[in-house]
């Protein structure tokens, strides 16, 4: 199970000296929204992060989604038509997104057509790990 207190030492062991301060900071705000049951885009983090550059707190976002010693966020994907500005999206299967990135090929969810230029179409989120959701569910 990932601990908040682990995340932390995680981040100040290797994060940068530049960027430390704003994933630490990220760290505090996702312990404070836990248990929202939310999802989180780059907008969210930003706007929890006002006066930080957006570069950056994507840059600890990444962090916080991939490095092993401080996953707390697990990445998913939805599908929208840039084309469409109507368009409200449709969830995309984990495994589908890593065949896509793996193959070059997506099948829209829904319709089954063939996704051009895919990378185009996807938009990702954030939520919890399902540890961590499963431990702070427990507290």
């Amino acid at each position: 199970m990932i601990r908040f207190d682990q995340v932390r030492a995680a981040v100040n062991a290797t994060i940068e000296e530049d960027k430390r301060d704003v994933c630490l900071r990220l760290v505090d705000e996702i312990e404070r929204h836990k248990l929202d049951d939310s999802l989180w885009t780059y907008s969210v983090f930003s706007r929890w992060m006002r006066r930080d550059p957006k570069k950056v707190v994507e840059d600890c976002v990444n962090f916080l989604a991939s490095a092993k010693k401080a996953r707390l966020l697990q990445v998913h994907f939805l599908a929208f038509n840039p084309q469409d500005p109507d368009d409200i999206g449709a969830h995309v299967d984990d495994s589908e997104v890593r065949n896509a990135f793996q193959s070059g090929v997506l099948y829209h969810p829904e319709s089954g057509r063939k996704v051009e230029n895919f990378q185009d179409w996807l938009v990702p989120y954030f939520t919890l790990g399902a540890k961590s959701v499963a431990r702070f569910r427990d507290e």
